[in-house]
């Protein structure tokens, strides 16, 4: 008796939740899908949404579920809706998208997932016919990397008479992503007179410089023409809600190798980072610890301690 009880509760909450948005109170039927949904390597997804109304306020969408198909964990989404050029928005006209967008880090697992958008919570979700859910069912390939924290930009990209060079930083360092340089990143490559190109020369090397900036490095004998521009994308995120892509047009500088385009600066000396603590700074850092002395006491501390002992000694004489 007490659990029809609570359901009946949850559904008259739910109802009155929906009936109190008198703006445009709707079934999930006003709601259609427009495409499939999408999941990416930093636990986000987004789903995208039309309608048949002349226009539907997205807040009556009361609740947006995901259920892993795998464990059966449920998780409740929160996010930001958005229009079909990604601006921020609160309502979707007839024949036009809008796109739910996750926070981050909320389907972690690499699972397949069924995405409910409803008017009541899951506890009653079950109880109502299909009509009351907008169902997708959606792939993530589990957490990597943010995609929140990356600022890419390229800061200078340009060839010498020895190689192509692209300075750029912003992939958010370790702290918040794991971004892998080779694999994680794209180079889309534009060449004179030929179509652009997405592979890297198998001697292209991309090093880290520090603070978060690293300069990609190509041989020019290994490239197919000059190079006149390069895109930079961070695979799986979406380079409409964050800044994960970034273009620069790049330029020739006729002079010897580690000069930047505008000859004023030296290239950044290279620094690979060592695989272990070289025996030599290793046994520097050894001597430096021996030859550290105890800290002393201060005087004044030492005279607290003297008078404490002193009343120590006399009460315990006393006792």
């Amino acid at each position: 008796m007490k659990k029809i009880l609570y359901i009946l509760c949850l559904v008259l909450c739910s109802s009155f939740f929906v009936l109190a948005d008198d703006r445009y109170p709707f079934m999930i039927t006003s709601v259609m899908k427009y495409g499939d949904a999408s999941c990416y390597v930093n636990g986000q997804v987004i789903v995208p949404v039309t309608t048949d109304k002349s226009v539907i306020y997205l807040s009556s969408i009361k609740f947006i579920i995901a259920v892993d198909n795998t464990t059966g964990k449920v998780s409740y989404l929160t996010g930001t809706w958005y229009d079909d050029n990604f601006q921020v928005t609160t309502i979707v006209q007839q024949g036009k998208k809008a796109n739910f967008v996750s926070d981050e880090y909320l389907l972690n697992d690499r699972s397949k997932y069924d995405v409910h958008l409803s008017l009541v919570p899951l506890q009653v979700l079950s109880m109502l016919e299909n009509s009351n859910t907008l169902k997708y069912t959606v792939t993530c390939p589990g957490y990597k990397h943010s995609c929140k924290f990356i600022n890419l930009k390229i800061d200078s990209c340009y060839s010498d008479l020895d190689n192509f060079y692209t300075h750029f930083h912003g992939i958010g360092g370790l702290n918040y992503s794991k971004v892998d340089l080779k694999t994680d990143v794209d180079y889309l490559l534009n060449y004179i007179g030929l179509d652009s190109s997405s592979s890297l020369p198998k001697s292209s090397v991309v090093h880290e410089l520090g603070n978060d900036s690293y300069v990609l490095i190509i041989p020019r004998k290994d490239l197919k023409q000059r190079i006149t521009s390069i895109k930079l994308h961070i695979k799986d995120c979406n380079e409409q809600v964050y800044q994960v892509a970034t273009f620069a047009q790049c330029g020739f500088v006729n002079v010897s190798a580690n000069l930047e385009p505008h000859g004023a600066s030296a290239t950044p000396h290279l620094i690979p980072k060592p695989t272990k603590i070289p025996e030599q700074v290793q046994n520097q850092s050894q001597n430096q610890t021996s030859q550290v002395q105890p800290m002393q006491k201060p005087e004044h501390i030492d005279f607290v301690y003297r008078i404490l002992n002193f009343f120590k000694r006399l009460f315990g004489m006393r006792g």
